[in-house]
């Protein structure tokens, strides 16, 4: 009578620990994967940082203000410029 309920805990206590060794290997396995993800994230990230350090110097490099074209700016008081046209109009 005592023999199944030991054979019915055995079984249970085998499942466990197969169980666990299936956790155990599942989080070895993740740990690998986040390390690799983590790596290539890393790598990726220097190889951007590259690329626009290298991009932002090329565009420094071929950039020259001698070649700009040249305006002239000059400014107007609109309050001066209306008051001729002003006294223009009351002289008449």
């Amino acid at each position: 009578m005592k023999t199944k309920p030991i054979i019915i805990t055995s079984l249970v206590a085998l499942g466990l620990s197969v169980s666990a060794q299936a956790n155990a290997q599942e989080n070895a396995v993740e740990r690998l994967m986040s390390s690799l993800i983590a790596n290539a994230v890393s790598i990726t990230q220097a190889e951007i940082s590259r690329e626009v350090q290298q991009n932002i110097a090329n565009a420094t490099y071929h950039l020259s203000l001698d070649d700009a074209p040249v305006g002239k700016v000059s400014v107007q008081d609109l309050a001066k410029a209306d008051k001729p046209a002003d006294n223009q109009a009351d002289g008449e």
